[in-house]
This record gives C-alpha cells, structure tokens and sequence, in this order.
C-alpha cells in the first residue's frame, strides 16, 4: 500500500482536502466523460476534445488544431487527470476503446503521441494518488460528445463559451 507524506503540502491545502472527504465520503467515485475529433479541414484546422464531469457542471472543451482524434481524447483525459483531486477515484467514461485498452494495457500503441500523452497521465495519477477505472459507453450516451457536436453545429448555450488554443491559458475549466 503507497501512502503519501501530507507533510509535504501546506497546511490549507490539507485541511481543505479533509473538508472535501468529509463532506463527499472518501468512496465518492467523481465521474468524467471524455471525446475529442479529429480535424474537419485538410489543412488541419478544427480538431476539439471536451470533457464533462457528471453531477457538478463543471465542463470543458478546447480547440487544437493538427490534432488526430484519438490525441484529442487523450488530451481530453490527461485534463481531467489534472483536474481531479489528490487521493480520489475517477470513472472515465469514454466512447474510446483505443483510450480504455491503451490505460488497461491490453493493446499496445506504438503511435509516439499517444505513448507520450499516457506516460504524463500515468504519472500525474501516481503522483497524486488518484486510481482510475474506464467505462466504455456510445458516442450518443458521451456527454462531452455532444459538446463537440454542439460545436460543430454552433449551438451553445450561454453559459459556456467555446475556448481555443489561442485564449488564455486560465479558462480550461468552466462551470455553470
């Protein structure tokens, strides 16, 4: 069993995680959805991935371009692997079987990309404590999905704002 030195963070940040469990139980599982697309374009441009954290409101979506699909739910999910709290459990529901299968290590993936953007995943995991299941769900069941098809089709509700690569870097994360 790993422990981890709680000397090592400041007092507050201690005190305000404790608050979290206390008020959450520690065997609250946050649960995440996660897409991405690839590039509508030829040249490239129009690649997205977006997640949702089920039960809170708190979404995301982003644009990068040159970006395949299958990077862009891999990003999708090392910000929700930067987002979640130290010492918690995440399910990650994806429509990404390569994304499941890669994490569980029942596929392996030469792409250096990919193997890059998991290695910084795993490790954020490992550092903060966090243990990570998948579910594999459809793409009409993804609820970060059909924020990238809203995004295609222009519909956005007022409260969320589309971000690009171009916006400042503080915006990753919104809620309503």
């Amino acid at each position: 069993m790993r422990t981890k030195n709680m000397e090592a963070k400041g007092p507050d940040e201690v005190e305000s995680f404790a608050e979290r469990l206390s008020s959450r139980g520690r065997a609250d599982v946050q649960t995440f959805h996660v897409a991405g697309t690839g590039p509508k374009q030829l040249d490239g441009r129009g690649s997205w991935y977006a997640f949702a954290e089920i039960g809170t409101g708190v979404e995301g979506i982003r644009q990068e371009d040159g970006m395949t699909q299958y990077i862009a739910v891999y990003r999708a999910f090392l910000k929700v692997v930067k987002y979640a709290p130290p010492n918690c459990r995440i399910k990650v529901c994806t429509d990404s079987q390569l994304l499941q299968r890669h994490f569980d290590r029942t596929y392996g993936v030469i792409d250096p990309d990919l193997c890059r953007l998991m290695g910084k995943a795993r490790q954020i995991l490992e550092d903060k404590g966090i243990s990570v299941k998948f579910k594999l769900i459809s793409r009409s069941e993804n609820r970060a999905a059909a924020y990238l098809e809203r995004n295609e089709k222009e519909e956005w509700p007022p409260n969320l704002r589309r971000r690009k690569a171009s916006d400042p870097p503080n915006g990753d994360i919104e809620s309503h």
